[in-house]
């Protein structure tokens, strides 16, 4: 496992109420309900891909473990948007709303911390692969985001390559991540950039 971050800086409420989220659920069109405050991703905001982005509706809950995050994030107070092109591009966003900015700064903190041990715990739990991280700095958006980059290889045979974005505005957190087959130095990094921005933005 490498941590390229040296290298990658100098290149460059307890819960959702059931009838607040059912308000939620049902926009399509980039406005949440008065409930909520916050407006999700659209596809529009994703580093361009070869194939045009979709974008699924907001589903209650975590949803099924994303790379690096098992059991990082519950289904309370949580809320979840996936996205995905015709091709291996991927895209998830989680929402996730705390019941005060602390509670929501351990969150941010406890994400941060699952990325940055991601790829050793890669390859202690798949000793035959290899995985690499770069830490690509923060973010000047709300109360602050931070982008880091994970590619792993699985037995020399696949490579995926991740992105992922944190960040927090008061009581809400989000965290965005990109997938796709490849490495970190074909991925969108700036253009990522741009995205993390935009959802902790628009977590206000």
């Amino acid at each position: 496992m490498t941590n390229r971050s040296g290298l990658a800086r100098a290149a460059g409420v307890v819960g959702i109420s059931v009838a607040a989220l059912a308000g939620t659920l049902a926009f399509g069109g980039g406005t949440a309900s008065a409930d909520t405050g916050y407006r999700p991703l659209e596809a529009g905001d994703l580093p361009a891909s070869s194939t045009p982005w979709t974008a699924g509706a907001l589903t209650a809950g975590a949803g099924d473990p994303l790379f690096c995050l098992e059991g990082v994030v519950s289904d309370r107070g949580t809320v979840r948007r996936d996205f995905r092109t015709e091709l291996d591009t991927s895209a998830t966003q989680l929402i996730i709303e705390r019941n005060s900015a602390a509670a929501a700064r351990r969150t941010v903190n406890s994400l941060r911390a699952a990325i940055e041990d991601c790829a050793d715990g890669f390859e202690r739990q798949h000793p035959d692969n290899t995985a690499d991280w770069v830490d690509y700095g923060g973010v000047a958006a709300g109360d602050g985001g931070h982008v880091y980059g994970i590619d792993s290889s699985h037995e020399g045979y696949t490579q995926d390559v991740h992105l992922f974005g944190v960040g927090r505005e008061g009581d809400v957190v989000t965290v965005v991540v990109w997938g796709q087959l490849g490495r970190l130095d074909s991925a969108p990094v700036e253009e990522f950039r741009d995205t993390t921005g935009t959802a902790v933005e628009r977590l206000g």
